[in-house]
């Protein structure tokens, strides 16, 4: 046989072979990452939200998200009955305002928060907390219309006070979570 071919030939089994075991190893990396991707946290950056929202600076997102919090604080939450937290008395707008915040990066100072939520909150794990944000996540992006105005959001009660709750909990929690 001739010496340029048996050399050729062996080039090629050695690139076909060098070829073969190398592609199983990049399914294990993508295996990984997208198991790491399931235990992080929500994300928030598929998520789209109004352009009105996008428009407010940081300093103003946070301003409102106080007074949103504020009057969250009022109702009192934390000794209802747990079903009674499922009446729809929230509105898009206040939950976007929340979104941006987390979407920003930006948490939300909570002293004491057994003094404030109910206690299937405080009971409840990190990663049901995160599920539960989750939720909340799929269901903007499945029954929010981004482009309508400010006047319509804020007219669109679709959340609950426990929705509420558990935004306002993560927000408090959220950088403290394992990643």
């Amino acid at each position: 046989m001739n010496l340029p071919l048996v050399i050729i030939l062996v080039i090629f089994i050695s690139i076909v072979l060098m070829l073969i075991i190398s592609k199983p190893k990049k399914k294990i990396v993508k295996q990984k990452i997208r198991q790491d991707i399931n235990e992080s946290l929500p994300n928030v950056y598929k998520i789209n939200l109004p352009k009105q929202i996008n428009k407010i600076n940081d300093k103003e997102i946070t301003n409102i998200a106080k007074k949103v919090y504020d009057i969250f604080l009022k109702f009192s939450y934390k000794d209802l009955d747990l079903v009674k937290l499922d009446k729809k008395e929230w509105h898009t707008w206040q939950v976007s305002i929340l979104l941006m915040m987390y979407k920003h990066n930006k948490d939300l100072y909570i002293p004491k928060p057994e003094f404030i939520f109910h206690k299937f909150f405080i009971n409840s794990s990190d990663e049901q907390i995160k599920t539960m944000m989750k939720s909340i996540l799929k269901k903007y992006k499945m029954q929010v219309n981004i482009l309508y105005s400010r006047d319509i959001l804020s007219k669109e009660f679709i959340w609950t006070s426990r929705d509420m709750s558990i935004i306002f909990y993560f927000l408090s929690k959220y950088k403290t979570y394992k990643k």
